[in-house]
């Protein structure tokens, strides 16, 4: 039995712009032939393919570069309500009442023996 896979939206949609792309590309010639003779000097219809070109992938870049801007908010934003939800959470941080936790930074002995602890590191500063 064959199992088939319904193609998700990134499939379809690159579908579309790759054939959106081409189709362009396929009028490029013919409009170019069409500008030509019309009396069109070759360097300016070249100029003006180009400058269509760059003009459709900087409007593309533009919207990306907002798209982002607007996802990084939203991740900024859901981390805010993150840590306003209460319980002791703090903004990118570790809860605070795990902090209570965990013991304080000193002189002790730990399961690595006796030494200077941060949390439940051992920090030695002769390291061998």
């Amino acid at each position: 039995m064959a199992i088939t896979v319904k193609p998700g939206f990134a499939h379809r949609f690159g579908h579309a712009v790759g054939a959106g792309v081409g189709r362009f590309l396929a009028l490029e010639p013919r409009l170019a032939y069409t500008f030509r003779r019309r009396g069109l000097p070759p360097v300016l219809v070249k100029i003006l393919f180009w400058s269509v070109k760059l003009a459709v992938i900087a409007a593309l870049l533009y919207v990306a570069f907002w798209a982002a801007i607007f996802v990084a908010g939203l991740f900024i934003l859901a981390a805010l309500g993150d840590g306003m939800k209460g319980k002791g959470s703090s903004f990118f941080g570790q809860n605070q009442e795990e902090d209570k936790y965990q013991p304080a930074a000193g002189w002790r002995d730990g399961r690595e023996g006796y030494g200077y602890y941060i949390g439940n590191l051992k920090y030695d500063d002769d390291a061998r």
